[in-house]
């Protein structure tokens, strides 16, 4: 749930304009200047959670590069730049899927 909430967040900040034009609701309206907190502790619990799951070397390189990954997009978003950087944040995504999915299979 918290990471569908980070990266639903980190898409709608693409669509932030449009957004307010046709007046729908999300998360980055409804955090408005605390949206960056709001991204920044889903973040830090995510890295939590896989923490507190992880007992291997690999899972720690997991952690690791989650950790790196989310830095890097708390990053590309902190500048209020969001239309030209928020989808390529959002797509990065998929890179921390694939990840966890191969690790959450080798938990098994």
């Amino acid at each position: 749930m918290l990471w569908t909430l980070l990266y639903d967040t980190q898409y709608a900040m693409a669509d932030f304009e449009d957004d307010q034009k046709l007046s729908l609701h999300s998360s980055v309206k409804f955090f408005q200047s605390y949206v960056h907190f709001f991204n920044a502790s889903l973040m830090f619990g995510l890295v939590m959670i896989l923490a507190s799951l992880t007992t291997t070397v690999w899972g720690w390189m997991m952690v690791l590069v989650s950790v790196l990954l989310f830095f890097w997009q708390w990053y590309q978003l902190k500048d209020g730049h969001w239309k030209e950087k928020a989808m390529r944040v959002f797509l990065s995504h998929m890179y921390l899927g694939g990840m966890w999915v191969f690790w959450l299979y080798g938990q098994i």
